[in-house]
């Protein structure tokens, strides 16, 4: 059982709640925390312990991180409607523990599997606090960052479509440069027409009918419209309006890695107009770079996790 902690800024993009209860059902990992960062992390935190719960995992513990960025031209946007769809009025709870930096700190020994799929905030600020914790660390996988144009439909995505590393790109060079051994999990890998979820997967929850899945049926069903109107007020295309799985393929890196083709190579990072701008090139840090898989087997291991009454 590989013992991991996982740093989310769930809330946002419905593929976190799917990540987090995808990781809470998966008998291969010992969740031994979750860490929210970006924004109101208190609510994100608050949205963390209602999937966990309805997961059947209400045991694991939630502690809120670092609201606003490490990059001083960056300041935390919230959307104002996160948690749309899981959180329902009657959800108030005690707020959860902050010191979110101190507990990755704590927590990243050299048997912890580090699981980011949110901005770098919490962990760069972790690494900066002891700079020891990157070479403690088994690994940290990461969900970031955009190395190769990503074409949807004929369609090139803009390098801003990369959200988690754009956040703040002064975290994520500091993480990259730590020297830790770092899986990336990029756009390029998790932006495949095959890892996004479709009816098929949609009927399966449905057929379901449990706590959990009636709550991803929701988010998702409210997710897709308001990522249909930030795409076309961002000017991206349609294409890209789908159930895309970035975060749960990510936790899935940590499940079962042989499913995936995963290459050791430099990667290059600058910032450049205020956007971080990601390439491969042997001058850049070593990393290992997720490059796809087999997304039919990841998503019938997901959903099969997912639909199961516990």
């Amino acid at each position: 059982m590989r013992r991991v902690v996982i740093d989310t800024d769930v809330g946002f993009n419905v593929d976190d709640a799917y990540a987090l209860a995808f990781a809470a059902r998966s008998p291969e990992l010992a969740v031994e925390g979750v860490t929210t960062v970006y924004g109101d992390t208190l609510l994100r935190a608050k949205i963390a312990e209602k999937v966990l719960r309805l997961a059947g995992r209400g045991d694991i513990p939630v502690i809120a991180g670092l609201g606003e960025p490490l990059s001083r031209e960056r300041r935390a946007f919230m959307f104002g409607f996160e948690g749309e769809g899981i959180l329902d009025e009657e959800d108030e709870g005690v707020p959860a523990p902050t010191g979110a930096v101190e507990f990755l700190v704590s927590m990243c020994t050299s048997k912890v599997t580090l699981v980011t799929i949110g901005p770098l905030t919490n962990v760069a600020a972790a690494i900066s606090h002891d700079p020891d914790l990157a070479d403690r660390v088994e690994e940290i996988i990461t969900m970031g960052g955009l190395l190769e144009p990503v074409v949807i439909e004929g369609k090139v995505l803009p390098v801003r479509a990369e959200y988690n590393v754009n956040c703040d790109p002064d975290a994520a060079i500091t993480v990259l440069e730590s020297g830790a051994n770092i899986t990336l999990v990029p756009l390029n890998a998790t932006m495949k027409v095959e890892n996004a979820l479709g009816e098929e997967e949609l009927s399966a929850f449905r057929k379901a009918d449990t706590p959990l899945t009636r709550m991803l049926l929701k988010a998702s069903e409210l997710w897709l419209k308001r990522l249909g109107e930030l795409s076309r007020a961002a000017g991206m295309p349609p294409e890209r309006v789908r159930l895309w799985m970035h975060d749960p393929l990510t936790v899935a890196l940590a499940v079962d890695r042989r499913i995936f083709t995963v290459e050791k190579m430099g990667v290059e990072a600058h910032v450049e107009g205020g956007e971080l701008r990601m390439s491969i090139g042997e001058r850049g840090f070593e990393v290992n770079v997720c490059r796809g898989g087999n997304y039919d087997k990841f998503k019938k291991m997901l959903i099969g996790r997912l639909v199961k009454a516990y």
